[in-house]
């Protein structure tokens, strides 16, 4: 489903098998947010030798300050945190269906105590600006951070929200990023 909203390009990101090829940015749709919502998604950050990658499912798409920009949320005391403090750029990937046990050990276990590529059985690919994607992605979002915003208690305009995730954990922080490059696997 999410192929239908992406037109593919003569680009590849690497030779073998042509696995991820770019897509167009301005053909993301409404599909894009449905995607994330219902069938989640992995966000990666690090480096080639050091990353780690976590399941969402909040956030979406947009335009801000001239640029196409993707925003997430991620808890403080989420392992994948550290790595998106660290470092400029992270990306967004979306699984093809039969990859669902991914995101049951990539949502509810740590990197701290597990090797999550052993687990799941991941083949990642370093696109130029060191981000990992992942070959069993069908989609594949590169960004690039521009702005984050710790959410707090007394920014809530409605306070019914928070009472809804305060007793999951801390409050998350919110990160805007310049979408850099689409990839899709054809």
């Amino acid at each position: 489903e999410i192929l239908r909203c992406l037109v593919g390009s003569e680009m590849c990101i690497r030779d073998r098998n042509n696995i991820m090829t770019k897509g167009n940015l301005n053909n993301l749709d409404k599909s894009f947010v449905q995607n994330l919502s219902n069938n989640w998604a992995l966000v990666t950050s690090g480096a080639s030798d050091n990353y780690n990658m976590m399941t969402v499912n909040w956030g979406g798409i947009g335009f801000l300050w001239n640029k196409p920009v993707l925003f997430i949320f991620i808890r403080p005391e989420r392992y994948t945190f550290e790595f998106i403090e660290k470092y400029d750029y992270f990306s967004l990937s979306f699984l093809k269906d039969d990859f669902s046990n991914v995101h049951e050990v990539c949502g509810m276990q740590s990197g701290r105590y597990i090797n999550k590529i052993k687990e799941t059985n991941l083949n990642p690919i370093i696109t130029k600006n060191g981000c990992m994607l992942f070959e069993e992605s069908i989609l594949s979002v590169e960004c690039k951070k521009i702005y984050s915003h710790q959410m707090s208690q007394m920014n809530y305009e409605n306070h019914e929200f928070h009472s809804m995730i305060k007793d999951k954990g801390s409050d998350h922080k919110m990160y805007i990023a310049e979408i850099i490059d689409i990839w899709v696997n054809d």
